[in-house]
């Protein structure tokens, strides 16, 4: 009995017949599903084909070959991809402009005196930690510096293109 044998288009096509509408690649602002990768490498694989040469030789090496170069090219997908989030997956800080919205974000809002320390780290490439050690105004009270910082939490979340955990510290200066 011959069993059955699976290449690497193979596999990504299984993946993404199964889960096309998730994430697969991920690189600065460039975003690509599994049913969008598939799609891009059977183009590759049939551009492959197009050329005729297999049907030209009659050497059915062509059609390994495609399959080896799709999977070359994930290789070099996944390595880019592993380049590009490694800083990300260890905690690097959001970027200047990232926190130029946070800290604006905050010290716009009302009862809010001053930042005395702001603290991001990305969790992964759609998370972000964000801790502020602000002064409030003088006479805010405990409930009042709740919906303040609840106030933060819900702009920075409509402001930013990922998602912040927003931890707010009440201090004295």
């Amino acid at each position: 009995m011959k069993q059955p044998t699976f290449n690497v288009a193979d596999l990504m096509e299984l993946v993404a017949d199964e889960i096309p509408e998730r994430l697969a690649v991920v690189s600065g602002e460039d975003r690509l599903t599994h049913g969008q990768l598939d799609e891009r490498t059977n183009r590759v694989a049939h551009h492959l084909a197009g050329l005729g040469l297999e049907a030209l030789t009659g050497s059915p090496v062509w059609d390994g070959g495609a399959s080896i170069l799709i999977g070359l090219l994930l290789v070099v997908v996944a390595f880019r991809l592993g380049n590009d989030s490694k800083d990300g997956l260890i905690g690097q800080a959001a970027d200047p402009d990232e926190q130029g919205v946070i800290r604006e974000e905050i010290e716009s809002t009302p009862g809010i005196a001053k930042i005395v320390e702001l603290q991001t780290m990305h969790m992964g490439p759609e998370s972000l930690i964000v801790a502020a050690r602000v002064a409030f105004s003088d006479g805010i009270s405990a409930d009042r510096a709740e919906d303040i910082a609840g106030d933060i939490d819900e702009r920075l979340r409509a402001k930013l293109p990922l998602m912040p955990h927003v931890f707010i510290d009440p201090t004295q200066t």
